[in-house]
């Protein structure tokens, strides 16, 4: 056996902390805020912040397909944003095409 079980520093090689150095903190501490993500989205996709109407538009078609929950960093609330994003300017195409025929 590598070490006596009496000897605490063999037991708990952990268990003094302050004799290791404090390493900085790689992930991010503070949780993440659902209304920052969404805007970075948009300002990545169209290049504007969403306004106010827009981000209640956008919660509610996230919250009809429940991913108001998750975690707001996963792919799929990412890539259902981008995929809302474009359904909205395929939307505003059409509804501009219609607009010029009448």
């Amino acid at each position: 056996m590598p070490g006596d079980l009496r000897d605490t520093d063999f037991l708990f090689p952990m268990h003094y902390d302050n004799r290791y150095e404090p390493g900085t903190n790689t992930f991010e501490s503070r949780p993440l805020n659902l209304d920052q993500i969404l805007h970075g989205i948009s300002r990545s996709e169209r290049g504007c912040p969403l306004t106010e109407d827009e981000m209640t538009q956008l919660k509610a078609y996230l919250n009809a397909k429940n991913l108001l929950n998750r975690n707001p960093g996963e792919q799929v609330i990412q890539d259902t944003t981008r995929k809302f994003f474009k359904m909205q300017q395929s939307a505003r195409k059409v509804a501009a095409k219609y607009a010029l025929r009448s």
